[in-house]
């Protein structure tokens, strides 16, 4: 039962953020689970795009505002693929080696 609850206070809660910021707050929060996405928190794209696509429904969004979502999306990704590789390019293998690193990431699963 308190998983019930919680969400209900979830869905709850985002309705509140949408009601007050309305198609903003899509835009970004698309954005950023998309560039995390793309560092490695596996959480398929697909999913985060069909998701946006409901709540843009759900928010009686414009076919000019969906096809922002869309734009916006694309850039989400592009960003959250490319900041892995300009970081690896920039510091390489040695930026793996730093104590907050070593803890997640062993030579050996590389």
């Amino acid at each position: 039962m308190p998983l019930i609850l919680e969400t209900v206070r979830m869905e709850q809660w985002f309705t509140e953020l949408f009601a007050a910021h309305g198609i903003v707050i899509l835009y970004c929060l698309t954005v950023f689970v998309l560039i995390i996405c793309g560092m490695g928190v596996p959480i398929s794209e697909e999913v985060v795009f069909l998701a946006a696509g409901f709540a843009a429904h759900s928010l009686n969004a414009t076919y000019l505002e969906v096809a922002l979502l869309c734009v916006v999306g694309v850039i989400g990704i592009i960003a959250g693929d490319s900041i892995p590789f300009f970081v690896g390019h920039r510091y390489g293998a040695d930026f793996l080696t730093k104590s907050f690193f070593r803890r997640f990431l062993m030579p050996g699963k590389l």
